[in-house]
């Protein structure tokens, strides 16, 4: 299973020096690939029967493939073989009696806590309840082997003494806790809309409860994984071309094994502070009983801003530093999600700071996407469906700009933005419970066929169901009724009932669904990604 990521990774690398290995025995990668997890297939019941660790280690790779290369329904089947198995291993007990053999007992260590990470992400993205029992789900302490162990010429280089190989997973770990707990909380209150005062109150002590942790988290993280003082491709490439270290040492791989996982730590980290914020801009109480929340306006603001900040995080991520990792997919479907959300900014705020660092984020992920499409299909499907969206977004954008019912609203806000920069005035609020606006991994849930998928926030990213497609003339009749609602729906700033945010909502569903649509399909097969 192992080679066959591995080929998954290098087999759009030209300079693969394994490409003239397998030509001379008339072998390609992606042929080779396709065998090896064919034949991992076929003997994947019998692996399950004889419930060794492999048992969990397979299912959660096969898994792990499954969720960026081929179908979802098999990622989440997959992936709930290796939580039995992990428990018919008593791998949640492993830290009362460990293995006398500590390489033996670190492994199964490392695969519960990979099945923690695999249950948490995969409930975080289907929308669905997570496997583990809480009881059950706590992290193992993990240390250093050899396989991990930083070169001690880059520890003595990076001045951190409490930098070791394993920094990064147990950071890691920490991150998903955080975003398990947000889970279970947002479960527990089973969110509809429109909410009571009283479970809007609910989720605002909560999702400040969360940010909390998540501001702790951010807080304790070393100075190489910060992201203005940490390390990234541009210190690689200096030391590289001072002589300092040189490509193919064990010193490169490491420094390069570290950029990577930075990255890859800002993007987890910007992804949960989208899931965490994304339902104070989701769920809506009803207009008579907005004056009872009126008081947590404030956080909702806050929400939104960090909703933007993050996709913009997320956007300014190279995704070709990625290129030929398995990573990539992971950095890729958040540029998918990170650029929905920026293409929400300039229709809701049209023409002020904030529109315009939106669309320039977009550019990035849009023209990184583009350079990446031939050799990822989640590029490709997100580049052709980001462009759209944007087009929609610049059109809708000119209207409400041009809006003359409300220029003391537009003059408000610029006033505001040049003060505090803050962000849009407004927070975007789902149409009904059949919205999502953010995909924190991108990945998702099949229908019966292709066509039945649409978003339900209630749940989680995608849902089976029914996309309605609204001629252009029901939209224009939609934005033609807030023209002459003036300014009405502002009665609650934050919290509207905004007809100008339903109308690119509509696309943005759309672009939703046929991002999902295109992952449920044979490689081979090319969708038809149409967004009005």
């Amino acid at each position: 299973m192992m080679a066959a990521l591995g080929l998954q990774c290098v087999m759009h690398d030209t300079e693969w020096e394994g490409h003239l290995l397998l030509a001379s025995s008339s072998l390609q990668a992606i042929r080779l690939r396709d065998g090896l997890i064919a034949e991992v297939r076929m003997h994947l019941l019998k692996l399950m029967d004889e419930c060794s660790l492999e048992s969990v280690q397979v299912p959660l790779l096969l898994g792990t493939y499954y969720i960026y290369y081929g179908s979802p329904v098999l990622a989440w089947n997959m992936l709930g073989f290796a939580v039995r198995a992990a428990y018919a291993l008593a791998l949640h007990c492993e830290s009362a009696a460990p293995l006398p053999d500590q390489v033996q007992s670190q492994i199964r260590l490392r695969t519960w806590n990979h099945v923690i990470v695999a249950d948490t992400f995969t409930a975080m993205i289907y929308g669905r309840p997570t496997s583990l029992d809480t009881a059950f789900s706590g992290f193992q302490e993990l240390i250093e082997l050899d396989d991990i162990r930083l070169p001690s010429t880059i520890s003595n280089t990076l001045h951190d003494p409490h930098l070791t190989g394993v920094t990064f997973h147990i950071l890691k770990y920490r991150l998903y806790e955080i975003i398990r707990t947000g889970l279970n909380l947002f479960r527990l209150m089973n969110l509809q809309n429109p909410v009571t005062p009283e479970v809007f109150c609910r989720l605002v002590e909560a999702i400040l409860q969360i940010r909390a942790s998540l501001e702790s988290w951010k807080a304790d993280l070393p100075n190489i994984f910060e992201r203005n003082t940490g390390i990234d491709e541009t210190v690689l490439l200096s030391m590289t071309k001072n002589g300092h270290i040189r490509p193919g040492t064990a010193e490169y791989q490491a420094y390069k094994t570290l950029i990577l996982q930075a990255q890859s730590l800002r993007v987890t980290y910007d992804s949960a502070v989208i899931f965490i914020n994304r339902p104070l801009l989701e769920y809506k109480v009803s207009p008579e009983t907005r004056e009872a929340v009126a008081e947590h306006v404030p956080v909702v603001r806050a929400s939104l801003d960090s909703c933007l900040n993050a996709a913009l995080s997320i956007s300014r991520i190279s995704a070709e530093c990625h290129q030929n990792e398995f990573s990539v997919s992971f950095i890729l479907m958040n540029y998918f999600s990170a650029g929905v959300i920026l293409c929400l900014i300039p229709t809701i705020r049209p023409f002020s700071t904030a529109a315009s660092e939106a669309k320039t984020g977009l550019l990035r992920i849009i023209r990184t996407s583009r350079r990446l499409q031939v050799q990822s299909q989640i590029a490709q499907h997100a580049e052709q469906l980001l462009t759209r969206l944007l087009k929609r977004s610049h059109e809708l954008e000119l209207n409400n700009g041009l809006d003359g019912a409300n220029t003391c609203e537009l003059a408000d806000n610029e006033r505001r933005e040049s003060v505090t920069h803050a962000s849009p005035p407004y927070s975007p609020q789902p149409h009904s419970d059949t919205r999502n606006h953010q995909e924190p991994h991108g990945s998702f849930v099949p229908g019966e066929t292709p066509n039945e998928l649409t978003l339900n926030p209630s749940l989680g990213h995608f849902a089976t169901g029914t996309t309605a497609a609204n001629p252009e003339d029901c939209e224009r009749a939609a934005f033609s009724s807030s023209l002459r609602a003036g300014g009405s729906y502002e009665a609650m700033p934050y919290i509207p009932e905004n007809d100008r945010y339903y109308v690119m909502d509509h696309h943005v569903d759309e672009a939703l669904g046929s991002f999902g649509q295109s992952q449920l399909v044979p490689n081979h097969l090319e969708p038809n990604l149409e967004v009005s």
